[in-house]
């Protein structure tokens, strides 16, 4: 809920999030027609789940920001402690969207944290109306390098993610001190 009163701030609202019984989750609901057509306006439409959303028209100082926004919202970090080698978790990723969306991000990716491809397939629980994909990736260097293109530097983002991009970046200075000369470091931000 702090990333939501977080944002709230950020925007300049005075509302809080609600909690959503129903769902156990909690809301932050606006009702601005300005904020609606500048959306729009940018490449995001309203209820976009299911429609083959494309990657909007954002500055090159903004490329970071938007998809650590994308990766946070509808992203997963997670990770797995092996049993035949417990001091080395293994990090998977992974985030759903459509399908031009998700090869928007591979290409980003691949620019700036310098990852190979990867599989984007269609989501399981995806009806044949949606047009949900998901984007996977293993390999704690290529996602350290990846996490490392959209988290460091930035000001905003979900605290669970970050420290769990914080954990694998500390496991791989400490387990991997090859990870630099596997992966080029992401292209510096623009100020």
């Amino acid at each position: 809920m702090e990333h939501l009163i977080t944002l709230s701030r950020d925007l300049g609202s005075v509302r809080l999030p609600r909690a959503d019984a129903r769902y156990k989750t909690y809301r932050l609901v606006w009702y601005s027609r300005r904020l609606v057509q500048t959306l729009i306006d940018r490449g995001i439409p309203p209820r976009k789940s299911g429609q083959d959303l494309r990657v909007p028209d954002v500055p090159d100082r903004l490329t970071s920001a938007y998809w650590r926004g994308v990766f946070d919202g509808d992203g997963c970090l997670s990770v797995q402690i092996k049993m035949r080698n417990p001091l080395t978790p293994e990090y998977r990723l992974s985030l759903a969207g459509s399908r031009p969306l998700l090869e928007g991000f591979q290409n980003w990716a691949i620019e700036v944290a310098g990852v190979r491809a990867q599989k984007i397939a269609r989501a399981r629980n995806s009806a044949e109306v949606a047009n949900t994909y998901v984007f996977f990736m293993n390999g704690n260097r290529q996602i350290a390098a990846l996490t490392s293109a959209l988290y460091d530097g930035a000001t905003r983002f979900l605290p669970r993610k970050y420290a769990l991009h914080l954990a694998l970046q500390e496991q791989n200075r400490r387990i991997r001190p090859s990870f630099h000369r596997e992966y080029r470091s992401p292209r510096p931000r623009q100020p």
